[in-house]
């Protein structure tokens, strides 16, 4: 589905759901999670006459079936969302065996037992909460940020890697560490799917929060701000293997821009994780995050 974008001016007060369907969309949680990511104005479930608008658009020979109303869904993100289905019965497929397997797997059984038990601890957990990811994303009734869903994706891809090389190759400390790192991170996420509302209340706008990074270095026992410096930032769970890394869209100092609630590795450079970098809890309840990175 090619999904387009077009600016209107509102000649009347409007209700947002009634919006999209006079635009031939069905009001859910996919278009409008859309409707909030092409708008930086606050959407409120009823717009003033005048009010500016960037509306989401199919074009008709796209072959978009319609629903019976004549209204058409729309999908983002479709294989990133394929990816976490998909994922999810994968993770089911390979923990279950590897309950039943560990300690067997490996050769020193008093250290393994201890392995496998907090392994059991761990992957139950996940493999639920992916699994309730899953069919949330199904359900179609969050507003969900396509950024935070790669993160998501990009992590279960990583999860049925690790497993499938569990299998093989028996459980470490390593893998342990790693599976701590991500149930911090999967925890964080799933606030994003545990949000409740009230009968007719729309979902809410993605759980995004602005963060902004300084960069700065001693000059004679002061802090002086860096200018010109990229940013890079993952998840937790992500930077420590190297995958899911992007970039602030400017450079310091100050370089901002809001980010889905994570734990984050935030470090300057256009490589890995340095010596200058600081994990970053950001979340709603806290607010703006503010980053103080010091470099050489």
């Amino acid at each position: 589905m090619k999904i387009g974008a077009t600016r209107t001016v509102l000649a009347n007060d409007e209700d947002l759901l009634a919006v999209l369907e006079k635009a031939g969309i069905q009001p859910d949680g996919e278009s409008l999670g859309l409707l909030y990511e092409l708008n930086s104005a606050q959407l409120t479930s009823t717009l003033p006459k005048g009010f500016a608008i960037v509306l989401p658009t199919v074009d008709a020979a796209d072959g978009a079936t319609p629903l019976p109303n004549g209204r058409l869904r729309l999908t983002r993100a479709t294989p990133v969302k394929k990816r976490i289905e998909d994922n999810a019965v994968l993770l089911q497929q390979h923990a279950a065996p590897l309950k039943r397997q560990l300690p067997k797997l490996n050769a020193s059984v008093s250290k393994d037992m201890k392995r496998a038990a907090r392994f059991r601890e761990l992957a139950g957990p996940l493999v639920d909460q992916f699994d309730l990811i899953r069919l949330a994303v199904l359900s179609r009734r969050l507003a969900l940020n396509t950024e935070a869903l790669e993160q998501i994706a990009l992590a279960s891809d990583r999860l049925v890697s690790l497993l499938r090389d569990i299998r093989r190759r028996g459980l470490n400390s390593a893998d342990l560490d790693w599976l701590e790192t991500l149930a911090d991170d999967v925890d964080v996420w799933m606030l994003a799917f545990k949000e409740t509302k009230a009968p007719g209340e729309l979902p809410g706008r993605s759980r995004l929060v602005k963060v902004r990074v300084r960069t700065v270095r001693m000059s004679g026992g002061a802090k002086v701000e860096v200018p010109g410096l990229r940013v890079q930032y993952a998840p937790e769970a992500l930077a420590s293997v190297g995958i899911g890394v992007r970039q602030f869209a400017r450079l310091t100092s100050p370089a901002e821009q809001p980010l889905p609630e994570a734990n984050y590795r935030i470090w300057t450079g256009d490589g890995p994780p340095n010596a200058s970098s600081v994990r970053a809890e950001v979340r709603m309840a806290f607010g703006e995050h503010e980053v103080e990175l010091l470099v050489p």
